[in-house]
């Protein structure tokens, strides 16, 4: 009996071997989730998933040093699932498992002592002896022998190393007692360990060969949650991958599926999706790192292109089961021996202008910081979908990283910027569109919130709204046409608040006006030449009216306070094949009977004379006779800033450049009464007949004074100015 009894009797060894193995298995099961967050081994996962937690965890815990210790070490990997892990709840459970089974074996590897007791299922057997079912006090080391000197020799109390030697349990009846009991106990949790082996291994079993089956009848069910699709080498461009195989396949509600397509290098892949979308369901596909395109429509059918290393092709059923999707995938391998163009971008310089004919070749970009990309996309709607085929490369060639699209450019509306000094743009696929590409050094494109593309119509006005709430918001347009010109014809801006406008890039010695609510009625409207025009507004609201017809501008109706200026055609721009197409023509006034005389004063602040170069400016009436001319060329005006005023009803100028690079020029203007003119020689009469008698007498005489310098002191002195506003 006592041979028997040894066996059944469950040492503390035994208690810690078992500790040790329960934060084993947990350690595990954190492992797996890691892992399958990971998507390295899911298998795994799905093996130890099932395996169950200890149901009895003890009450309470003393609070020591080591407990302290082996919970920090706990929490810190709880944070650390957090970042990792999509299901970092569970984590944190077996995590909190974990730390219960830690210090419950620290507890029994280093205790001293314990007590050897039977358990009790009622109340009332607690009095059944031995009483509280207390067998006896086992001390485990030696050493404490010192400690429970006083208790040493009870009966109740034994070494550790004695308490299971054989003539102990052969001279001790009631303990045989103890161990049937225990022997019975043991069998009950062996039973119930038996049990719920059994249970989990058919779980396992049932999970196993369900997903099995699942995956040998994919056309009566749904497909995975995530597949890898890997093209066959050698590539043969004209296969095509296709899923499903078999059109009778259904698609579960609130089920999703994911497919993981690789693309080698030198590569791209065409992806064509056919696709109807229950009401909660979408389709999106994602091109590593940025940049994401949902489709939640319900009919969708849309061919998409992607570029190594890989991208991720995602469906979500929604709320029925009514939903379908159908797409192949078709590996093509880049052209060979294509010309690349090379362009250097330069602080503070133009931007550099690409339409769709330009990027069917690659174009590289090398940034003086880093490389900033805009698009402008086409009149027409429909063709902004051929954006996508307009790939960027975040460096020199097409194996460089993906960095966007033209299209995600487009809907974002926003730049993209470059990570290094260096990028490609390369359209994979020839489509004729109006779309154009700007790209320029970013150093002066930052601190931006919002930047918009818009295509203003040759023959409308259109209005444009600007929130600038969260930060500055840009809006340029682009004019490729000689021929026609854009007009800024009002702007509506909150008090405090500036609208400037630049002219092909953003730098400050690109800034050409600065407009408010002091100046927003006599300044405009206003012709802006040029290619690029940039409309900046740095807080609050602002509306604009921006039409490319003179007529509904009123560019040339002149009125009293006007004010404004003159460019050149491409004024601001370096680019050597602007520069030798600056002549430019403007004019302001009427030439009818009845027009209105104005006085119209302009000044010269830039003006490239080099060469054969030269400015005309006439003020003339209202039958076209001249009453000023002004010839400037290279050998007279070059430096002359001064500003000149002269009476009409119109004024016109004219620049040539004539086979030449030319920089332009920039003039102000100022348009007043011509009123004033009369009202000086109210004033001067009224003087001199004031004063007649006493200039008399002091001397002065009438002859002595010189008219056109008392006209010009009048003109520049506030006196002018007040009866100019008496009148």
């Amino acid at each position: 009996v006592s041979e028997e009894a040894k066996r059944e009797v469950q040492h503390l060894n035994y208690v810690i071997l078992g500790f040790f193995g329960m934060t084993f298995s947990v350690w595990t099961l954190f492992g797996s989730i890691i892992v399958k967050e990971l998507r390295l081994y899911p298998l795994i996962f799905g093996l130890l998933y099932f395996l169950a937690l200890c149901s009895l965890l003890a009450s309470f815990f003393e609070i020591n040093r080591y407990a302290v210790l082996v919970g920090l070490f706990h929490l810190s990997f709880s944070i650390t699932s957090f970042f990792l892990a999509k299901f970092w709840p569970l984590c944190c459970l077996l995590l909190l498992s974990s730390f219960v089974f830690s210090i419950n074996a620290w507890s029994c590897f280093f205790t001293e002592s314990y007590i050897l007791c039977e358990h009790r299922r009622y109340d009332w057997d607690m009095q059944k002896s031995p009483i509280d079912g207390v067998i006896c006090h086992v001390t485990v080391r030696e050493e404490t022998y010192s400690l429970y000197s006083d208790v040493i020799f009870s009966e109740h109390f034994f070494f550790k190393i004695f308490l299971f030697s054989h003539d102990y349990w052969v001279n001790i009846s009631f303990r045989v007692m103890c161990m049937h009991r225990l022997h019975f106990k043991l069998f009950v949790h062996f039973f119930a360990f038996l049990s719920n082996t059994i249970y989990h291994v058919l779980v396992w079993l049932s999970t196993y060969f369900s997903s099995f089956w699942r995956g040998i009848h994919s056309t009566s069910s749904t497909c995975l949650e995530r597949q890898d699709l890997n093209p066959e080498l050698p590539i043969n461009i004209s296969k095509t991958v296709s899923f499903p195989n078999d059109t009778n396949i259904t698609f579960l509600e609130n089920k999703g599926c994911s497919w993981a397509i690789t693309i080698p290098n030198n590569y791209f892949a065409i992806l064509y999706i056919n696709a109807y979308v229950p009401i909660g369901g979408s389709i999106s596909v994602t091109q590593s790192p940025n940049h994401t395109e949902k489709f939640v429509d319900h009919h969708v059918e849309v061919a998409l292109l992607f570029v190594a290393p890989s991208f991720n092709l995602n469906w979500f059923s929604g709320n029925s089961s009514k939903g379908s999707i159908h797409f192949t995938v078709n590996w093509q391998s880049f052209p060979e021996n294509m010309t690349t163009q090379n362009y250097t971008l330069e602080r503070n310089s133009s931007s550099i202008i690409l339409d769709h004919e330009d990027t069917y070749t690659p174009v590289v970009f090398h940034a003086a910081t880093k490389v900033s990309i805009l698009c402008l996309p086409g009149t027409q709607r429909e063709e902004d979908t051929y954006l996508r085929t307009g790939i960027v490369f975040d460096g020199p060639d097409l194996n460089s990283p993906f960095l966007g699209s033209l299209y995600s450019i487009m809907r974002s509306q926003s730049q993209l910027i470059s990570t290094n000094s260096t990028v490609t743009i390369f359209s994979i696929v020839p489509i004729v569109s109006h779309h154009h590409v700007i790209v320029q050094d970013a150093s002066m494109y930052q601190n931006i919130s919002q930047i918009i593309g818009l295509n203003v119509n040759d023959s409308a006005v259109e209005i444009i709204k600007i929130n600038a709430q969260s930060g500055n918001s840009v809006v340029f347009t682009h004019n490729n046409n000689p021929l026609i010109d854009e007009y800024l014809i009002s702007v509506d801006l909150e008090s405090g608040n500036e609208l400037q406008v630049y002219f092909e890039g953003l730098s400050e010695n690109q800034r050409v006006a600065t407009y408010s609510t002091k100046n927003n009625r006599t300044h405009l409207p206003q012709k802006l030449q040029g290619r690029l025009r940039y409309y900046v507004l740095s807080s609050g609201n602002a509306t604009l009216s921006l039409t490319r017809d003179k007529w509904k501008a009123n560019w040339e109706k002149a009125f009293s306070g006007r004010r404004g200026f003159f460019t050149s055609k491409y004024w601001k721009s370096d680019n050597k094949q602007m520069r030798s197409q600056q002549d430019s023509f403007h004019f302001i006034g009427k030439e009818e009977r009845n027009a209105t005389e104005f006085r119209f004063s302009y000044r010269f602040l830039e003006a490239d004379l080099s060469g054969d170069n030269n400015i005309h400016v006439v003020v003339s009436d209202n039958v076209q006779r001249i009453h000023y001319y002004d010839h400037r060329t290279s050998s007279e005006y070059t430096n002359d800033t001064e500003w000149y005023s002269h009476y009409g009803h119109s004024i016109s100028l004219v620049y040539s450049s004539i086979n030449a690079q030319s920089t332009g020029f920039f003039a102000e203007f100022e348009i007043d009464s011509a009123s004033g003119n009369y009202s000086f020689w109210f004033i001067f009469v009224t003087v001199v007949v004031v004063m007649g008698p006493t200039a008399t007498a002091t001397g002065f005489s009438l002859p002595q004074l010189r008219f056109f310098e008392l006209e010009e002191y009048f003109n520049r002195n506030t006196l002018y100015s007040f009866s100019e506003q008496c009148i």
